[in-house]
């Protein structure tokens, strides 16, 4: 009896699909129209999906977008860890900077509408997306800052200050920038860190405004 009312508990056409077609046009709608003017109706109208599913994958709409970050954000902290950890040389930190930065906007390019719905979300203080937020991209900021604090101390960094969250800002901005906005930068400017060309350019010129000359 208790198996059978398990399954009457599962809404019609629950399964791993339904879950992830809900995320994804979730996702869609919300970078399209904001977060607040997309109802739980509209997106499994357009998912052509049970609305009784979102209550039971995700307890209403903050959670879908809460999930659809959280997957975004999946051993994201244990590959910075790895990557910003212990360097031996001048090369290596380089190397490990570098890397950093390309993780960085492949995260963006693989999901360029979520990380945009973030962003935004984020500016507006959404209570998912603060969560999120300092669970995952605050802790990699204290990562950066303490591997430039190190790069910093080594002598690898130019010394014009010994703040290092001035120099980690100075390092992401440009980045961060263009990804906020990067519709209006690609339609005026034909500027897009999809262009290879352009982001390595954009890299070089970074961390040779930031890096020590070697001797």
């Amino acid at each position: 009896m208790k198996s059978q009312n398990n399954e009457a508990a599962i809404p019609k056409g629950a399964n791993v699909d339904s879950r992830k077609k809900l995320i994804e046009t979730a996702v869609e709608l919300f970078s399209k129209k904001g977060f607040h003017a997309v109802s739980v109706r509209e997106i499994c109208s357009q998912a052509k999906l049970n609305i009784s599913l979102i209550s039971y994958y995700f307890s209403g709409k903050e959670g879908l977008l809460v999930a659809a970050l959280e997957e975004l954000t999946k051993g994201q902290l244990e590959r910075v860890e790895a990557l910003l950890g212990k360097f031996e040389s001048r090369q290596d930190f380089e190397i490990r900077l570098r890397g950093f930065l390309n993780g960085t906007v492949k995260l963006y390019l693989d999901n360029p509408l979520l990380i945009r719905l973030f962003l935004e979300e984020l500016e507006k203080q959404q209570e998912g997306a603060e969560r999120v937020f300092s669970q995952t991209f605050f802790k990699t900021w204290e990562m950066f800052t303490q591997f430039i604090n190190r790069g910093r101390l080594a002598g690898y960094l130019r010394n014009s200050t010994e703040n290092d969250r001035i120099i980690a800002i100075q390092i992401l901005c440009p980045f961060l920038d263009l990804m906020r906005a990067s519709v209006s930068t690609k339609k005026f400017y034909q500027i897009t860190l999809a262009d290879k060309e352009f982001r390595d350019a954009l890299i070089e010129q970074i961390l040779f405004a930031v890096l020590e000359k070697e001797n």
